[in-house]
């Protein structure tokens, strides 16, 4: 077993805001549920950024959680990470519409 010795904080304050689904709609990106194994301390991590109201549930404090560390990213290591999720934006898209 390998332990994890990342620790994370989010500095400042952190908002959601509910947006119409349509409004969001893009042709060159799809969405879809997936599964992903996490340690029960990450799950409980997630749970308490939920409970305490930085986010709305599990789900969105993985998005805020993510979206904090991008903001720590310099601007070429966002352009190269922007650049790897497009790609595999793509792939996604490629994948959903054969089926």
């Amino acid at each position: 077993m390998t332990e994890n010795n990342n620790f994370y904080k989010i500095n400042g304050y952190v908002t959601l805001e509910k947006v119409d689904p349509e409004l969001l709609e893009n042709k060159d990106q799809v969405t879809f549920d997936t599964n992903l194994k996490i340690s029960n301390h990450s799950r409980n991590k997630l749970q308490t950024m939920a409970s305490i109201g930085y986010s709305e549930n599990q789900r969105s404090a993985v998005d805020v959680a993510l979206q904090a560390w991008y903001n720590t990213l310099t601007v070429n290591e966002q352009k190269e990470f922007d650049l790897q999720v497009h790609t595999l934006e793509q792939r996604d898209v490629k994948i959903k519409s054969k089926k």
